[in-house]
């Protein structure tokens, strides 16, 4: 398991890397130094965030459903800011006045994709039974 972990957060690592350097050659001419360590702690902070965090609270977790939606929404929240302010300090200032709004998306999302998720996982588990009982 913890070697899957680490796959996880070495290809989410690399591939947000490629994805904010492909983005950001659209729109500036120059990069500072300094960026160059933001992207590489902005591509750090959402491996974490989705290839050891999301995996472990959605696939392994025992919690009720409620507090893995309300875990899960606020470290996205959370990390999301934090990405952003590492991105552009000036979109960061015009996006943090609408907090509240952005919060109340993500976990109205959190809530939609746990249910579909849910149903999904419970469709596969309920093939595979009929699977093994058929044998």
């Amino acid at each position: 398991m913890i070697k899957q972990y680490k796959n996880r957060f070495i290809q989410g690592t690399l591939l947000t890397i490629i994805w904010i350097v492909f983005l950001t050659g659209f729109t500036r001419q120059t990069m500072e130094v300094t960026f160059f360590w933001n992207i590489l702690l902005i591509s750090a902070s959402l491996s974490v965030i989705f290839g050891v965090i999301y995996p472990y609270i959605w696939n392994y977790s025992t919690w009720i459903a409620p507090i893995s939606i309300i875990l899960s929404s606020v470290i996205n929240f959370l990390t999301g800011y934090f990405v952003l302010y590492l991105y552009s300090k000036v979109l960061f200032q015009l996006i943090l006045p609408y907090w509240l709004a952005v919060l109340c998306v993500t976990l109205l999302l959190h809530v939609i994709f746990f249910y579909f998720y849910r149903k999904y996982q419970n469709e596969k588990m309920a093939r595979e039974l009929n699977r093994l009982h058929q044998r």
